[in-house]
C-alpha cells in the first residue's frame, strides 16, 4: 500500500529508537487527524491537525520537524470527519483523552507497525 516506503520485512524493534511517522486513513472518510507521539523517553508531544483524504498516507511534520515516534511507546490518534467535530476513529481496546489548542480530545491507542525507519499507523473507522 504505501509503495517505496513499505520494506519486505519488518523491522527490528529497539524500545527508544525513534522512527518517521506514517499515518495511514483507511476510513471511507476525509479525516482531520491529531497524534500524541513520543520521540524519546519520558518525552510526549502533540501535533495535528493534519487532514487526511480517504486512502491517503502522510508523513506529518510540526513545523519544520518530522514526527517521529518511538518504537516502545503507544500512539495516540484523535481523528474527526473533515469539518466536523465528533472524534469517529474505532478502537476495540482503549480510549486516551489528551488536549491540543485548547480542546480537550478522545484519542484512540492504535497499533504501529515497524518498517525500516518508518513506523506506520493506520486509521480506521
Amino acid at each position: 500500500m504505501l509503495g517505496a516506503l513499505s520494506l519486505p520485512a519488518m523491522a527490528e524493534r529497539d524500545k527508544n529508537r525513534a522512527r518517521q511517522l506514517v499515518l495511514v486513513n483507511q476510513c471511507h472518510l476525509d479525516l482531520q487527524v491529531a497524534v500524541l507521539y513520543s520521540p524519546a523517553p519520558d518525552v510526549w508531544r502533540k501535533a495535528g491537525w493534519y487532514t487526511m483524504a480517504s486512502g491517503e498516507y502522510i508523513m506529518p511534520y510540526k513545523g519544520d520537524t518530522k514526527v517521529r515516534h518511538r518504537d516502545n511507546a503507544r500512539l495516540v490518534v484523535a481523528a474527526n470527519k473533515k469539518g466536523d467535530t465528533d472524534i469517529i476513529i474505532k478502537n476495540r481496546k482503549e480510549a486516551h483523552e489528551f488536549e491540543y489548542k485548547g480542546e480537550r480530545l478522545k484519542g484512540m491507542f492504535v497499533l504501529r507497525v515497524l518498517r525500516g525507519p518508518y513506523v506506520e499507523s493506520y486509521i480506521t473507522c
